[in-house]
């Protein structure tokens, strides 16, 4: 995880779909959530309800696709690309668990689940997603662009201009990779510019 991300956790349960997005280690390969145990035991954690006959194969197949998702749309809020089949995913719980907004005191939104069984713990992740856009905080949970990280973080720069995860690390080699295409671009044109840039620092 990046080294210096300490101050990039989100907000109340926003967290939750942070951690969730973050099960799934990139670099290194893990998955804190690879077995039907794992699952329930994060589910539990974060106050999600869990089946009492806990969870199957299909039901660990389906918080994947949900993560993955949600990792797709933090892309996305970080300047990715917006993919249908991720929405589809999100639109699909909605649809299938029949969840619906409500409005609280103060216009507060809250989200009622009609639906039981697994599709109600999908849906209180989606549910989370949906209270964070109508606070405004959502876009500002974003996934590092990096392709071998993918972390994802929470934004509180003020015009929500932060887009890796670690600087030191992931921003770093971004701006390694950029210096040297340029100058591989340079040498098989055979132009050198007036004033060379010296290599950024690692």
């Amino acid at each position: 995880m990046a080294e210096d991300n300490q101050d990039a956790q989100a907000p109340g349960r926003l967290a939750v779909i942070q951690d969730l997005a973050n099960s799934f280690d990139v670099r290194r390969g893990r998955d804190d959530l690879a077995t039907p145990g794992e699952a329930e035991r994060w589910l539990g954690k974060h106050r999600i309800a869990v089946p009492a006959a806990g969870l199957t194969a299909a039901d660990l197949a389906a918080l994947h696709g949900l993560r993955a998702a949600l990792r797709g749309l933090l892309l996305a809020n970080n300047g990715g690309d917006s993919r249908a089949q991720d929405l589809d995913v999100l639109n699909g719980v909605v649809g299938e668990s029949g969840l619906r907004p409500t409005f609280g005191p103060g216009c507060v939104v809250d989200i009622d689940i009609p639906a039981a069984g697994f599709v109600a713990s999908l849906a209180a992740i989606v549910a989370i997603m949906l209270q964070a856009s109508s606070a405004g905080t959502w876009s500002r949970l974003k996934a590092c662009p990096q392709d071998a990280c993918n972390y994802t973080f929470y934004d509180r720069t003020k015009n929500k201009s932060r887009t890796w995860c670690s600087m030191s690390r992931c921003g770093s080699q971004a701006k390694m990779r950029t210096y040297r295409a340029r100058q591989r671009t340079r040498a098989r044109s055979g132009t050198r510019p007036e004033h060379s840039s010296p290599a950024p620092r690692a």
